[in-house]
């Protein structure tokens, strides 16, 4: 007797190893090496989701063209541009540096999803296998924090192991917990906890919220801490109803202001400390600034380590990971940094409104897209320090983020059906394939 898998299962399972991987669950074994399995499937879904909804989705509502090329283009120039970049200012090779940047192949899980939808996968089992997702990523990290010597690992010569394993005297040897992981499943646990309609599910999820708790206690991320509660408490008294919004626009020139003097005290405290200890971000952010000016359009390029690295060109402390939106000026220029800030910003404002749409619709709220709002809020303490969204987390996350929006927008006020044909060719009826 022969096993038939279904393509929705097959669909429901690389959707899961996509976000498994790329917030981090792959990143205790093999090196972190599994990871390349998400950008494969990716691709997969991406074409396999294109190629099926451009041959039976036929409503006025769906523009397959923009859904295919936009991202496509924008991934290819996001990949190559700054390869091409880096390599005329360098004289290396620009393959390395192409191959350096594949995270933003990730940025194609968003038309995947729209387009998986569009031919009957439902936006619910999307959200559904995402909440699941995110439960064995933080059970990984349980698991191999008991399995590791973080004594032993964070010794170990071997980069990829020992960059696992952090230590200092008063919080000692730590694991590097999936922090985006960790953060989405803390919030969309503790709403869960609340919106469950069975005790069974109020006790799980009351349980996922502690062991969450447990791992926040382990880490003691304090700034990673403080920026989530900000972003609940904003999102709570600014975005979470519509009447909200005008106390936001009240406060934004007194958070303006703020701001500006916290970085302003914050680069003056940097000026005097020691750039080769603890004011490294200080003389970074020089660098930066230098390079910006010189090749402000599209900024420095993408470095491999496969070529040179700007640590051999500019100082050995230099990454600009570490200087937030700075660095992302200085590997993409005003281009990069404009686009950064545009995904920023107009990501919030789609997930917001779709949140309100959706209570309007359904007299409830969306657990997954609320956590994913308050996660990008939570960026903003941190826009000068790092550039979260340049990560294969942060993609996901963003592509998550624009699929959910357009998809849910899409059944809450389309006026076609989002189902192909009888029962949708992805449907949870259809033949298994």
């Amino acid at each position: 007797m022969s096993m038939r898998i279904s393509a929705r299962t097959i669909a429901s399972f690389m959707i899961g190893a996509i976000i498994y991987f790329s917030l981090g669950g792959g990143a205790y074994f093999l090196g972190g090496r599994l990871n390349v399995i998400a950008l494969g499937f990716t691709v997969i879904l991406f074409f396999y989701g294109a190629i099926l909804a451009g041959l039976n989705v036929r409503e006025n509502d769906f523009n397959w063209s923009v859904w295919f090329f936009g991202p496509l283009v924008f991934a290819a120039y996001i990949l190559i541009a700054p390869a091409i970049t880096f390599s005329i200012n360098t004289g290396v090779s620009p393959i390395p540096s192409i191959a350096a940047g594949r995270a933003f192949r990730l940025l194609l899980f968003a038309p995947a999803l729209y387009f998986l939808y569009r031919v009957g996968y439902r936006v619910e089992d999307i959200e559904r296998v995402f909440i699941i997702t995110l439960v064995l990523v933080i059970l990984s990290y349980v698991f191999h924090y008991f399995r590791m010597d973080l004594v032993a690992a964070y010794n170990s010569t071997d980069y990829l192991v020992n960059s696992l394993v952090v230590y200092d005297p008063w919080r000692g040897y730590r694991l590097i917990p999936p922090g985006k992981a960790l953060s989405l499943t803390t919030v969309i646990s503790t709403i869960l906890i609340f919106k469950a309609n069975s005790g069974f599910k109020k006790l799980l999820f009351l349980s996922v919220f502690l062991l969450c708790l447990w791992i926040w206690s382990l880490v003691l991320a304090r700034a990673v801490t403080a920026a989530l509660l900000f972003a609940v408490l904003a999102y709570h008294f600014f975005f979470a109803r519509k009447p909200r919004l005008g106390i936001f626009f009240m406060a934004l020139p007194v958070l303006l202001v703020l701001a500006t003097y916290a970085t302003m005290e914050s680069m003056q405290a940097l000026a005097k400390l020691d750039p080769e200890w603890d004011g490294v971000r200080y003389k970074s952010y020089g660098i930066a600034l230098d390079v910006l000016k010189q090749y402000p359009i599209f900024g420095f390029g993408q470095q491999s380590y496969a070529t040179i690295t700007v640590q051999q060109i500019f100082w050995y402390k230099f990454y600009p990971s570490d200087i937030g939106i700075m660095g992302v000026g200085f590997e993409y220029g005003i281009v990069g940094m404009v686009l950064y800030l545009y995904f920023a910003i107009t990501s919030v404002s789609k997930l917001v409104s779709t949140n309100w749409l959706y209570r309007e619709k359904l007299g409830t709220t969306n657990p997954q897209m609320i956590a994913i709002t308050v996660l990008f809020i939570s960026w903003v303490p941190s826009l000068a320090m790092s550039p979260q969204m340049t990560g294969s987390a942060g993609l996901v996350c963003l592509a998550l983020a624009i699929s959910l929006c357009a998809i849910w927008r899409h059944k809450l006020v389309g006026t076609s059906s989002p189902v192909p044909t009888r029962q949708g060719l992805l449907s949870s009826t259809q033949p298994a394939v």
